[in-house]
């Protein structure tokens, strides 16, 4: 637990912020036409073709409905972007900055070829924001250790840290390559940034290394009804768990069996059989769950 509440704050737990209400343009359009209703109706003209498109005074409420509905939002948009959680693109850019951020180059813009550098994403820049404070602390946290990795390693998926008492700390690093293994060029870069007098609280002793893959195999038998295409089925529950499982690949993260089942058993299957992994996979705090293959096998019954 960082001695920061910002640091783990779960941003997508925050209450939707109140400020932000729903623009519903038929609404706002039906509330001005019963408001143009009760104006004539007041004067003593009966106005009663409310529901006609080609009254000049429908038309008017319908464009000024619009007009308000996109007002609306455009607050709504202003209001989000001055928030952590929901602030995106330059507005992120500008509240980062207050916290000593800058989104950093994932790939660098190729001048021969025109190619555009590749940026950081709102949500890995949203994610740094929130262990930033811990940098500051006096006695390296957690959320510090993370914030000097990405700083000189932003293609890192995950930073993870552990303790093994005597002020011994070992900081492991995620890729995001297909097992999760990193390159030893990358961890000789975070070893130089945390080995220097201000990158790592003096009593530590900080070791640096790669996260060990924990591979593990799926393996899937399904039945479908007799008819639906046994390929379209296979293919998308294939599609699906090659989706979900590298998203568990974290540092001593458990994939659990029931999140594979979850994610695997996909329309119009009627049974769903996870012959592997038989169990959770488990990884230790310095592995990295790693789905090695998936072989999904799907039949129609006899």
């Amino acid at each position: 637990m960082s001695r920061f509440p910002f640091a783990s704050l779960d941003l997508s737990l925050l209450p939707a912020p109140t400020i932000v209400t729903p623009t519903d343009y038929q609404a706002i359009l039906a509330a001005r036409i019963a408001d143009l209703v009760a104006r004539f109706a007041a004067i003593g003209i009966a106005f009663d073709v409310e529901s006609l498109k080609t009254d000049p005074s429908v038309i008017h409420q319908e464009v000024d409905a619009y007009r308000e509905a996109l007002d609306r939002q455009a607050i709504n948009d202003a209001a989000k972007g001055v928030m952590l959680a929901y602030s995106v693109k330059g507005d992120l850019d500008n509240i980062v900055a207050l916290l000593g951020l800058r989104r950093l180059t994932m790939t660098p813009a190729d001048a021969e070829t025109g190619a555009a550098a590749v940026m950081e994403s709102d949500s890995d820049l949203r994610r740094r924001a929130r262990d930033a404070l811990d940098a500051t602390a006096v006695g390296l946290t957690g959320g510090g250790y993370r914030t000097i990795a990405l700083q000189v390693a932003p293609d890192l998926q995950g930073i993870g840290l552990v303790k093994r008492g005597g002020g011994q700390v070992d900081v492991i690093l995620l890729g995001r390559g297909e097992d999760g293994s990193v390159a030893s060029d990358v961890v000789a870069r975070v070893a130089a940034a945390l080995y220097v007098d201000e990158g790592a609280q003096l009593t530590d002793i900080v070791a640096v290394r790669s996260a060990t893959p924990r591979p593990y195999d799926v393996v899937v038998q399904a039945l479908v009804p007799t008819g639906p295409s046994i390929a379209m089925a296979r293919a998308a529950s294939l599609a699906a768990l090659s989706k979900t499982l590298p998203r568990l690949k974290v540092i001593g993260g458990t994939v659990r069996t029931d999140a594979i089942i979850a994610a695997g058993r996909v329309e119009p299957m009627t049974e769903f059989t996870l012959i592997s992994p038989a169990a959770h996979v488990v990884a230790a705090p310095d592995e990295a769950p790693w789905p090695r293959s998936i072989s999904v096998v799907v039949e129609a019954p006899q």
